[in-house]
């Protein structure tokens, strides 16, 4: 394995582990972490959200909401693409609240 897979894993899982008060965690080893909900009242049951894991040959990050929910994920594009270069961080902030609301709604 690439070492650097190692520090890429840990600053992504880092991201997802302050979503892990809302979100159930599924799995947690030193190359797997997975944030899952609990219950959707779209899908009757409860699935995967977000997950990080380390593969033979790169490190994947997988963040659902942006397949489920098309809408939110178009919306929040459409503000970055108006937004200047020095706004841009911020739209990181509206992005996470914007799919927060949408996996605990």
């Amino acid at each position: 394995m690439n070492p650097a897979f190692a520090l890429i894993f840990a600053r992504l899982r880092e991201i997802l582990q302050k979503h892990a008060g809302k979100l159930a965690v599924a799995a947690d080893t030193s190359d797997d972490y997975c944030l899952a909900v609990d219950h959707s009242a779209k899908l009757k049951k409860g699935f995967p959200a977000a997950w990080v894991k380390i593969s033979k040959a790169y490190v994947s990050y997988h963040f659902m909401p942006v397949y489920m929910f098309p809408n939110c994920a178009m919306n929040c594009r459409r503000s970055y693409a108006r937004g200047s270069k020095a706004s841009r961080a911020s739209i990181s902030k509206s992005q996470t609240k914007c799919f927060s609301r949408t996996l605990t709604s």
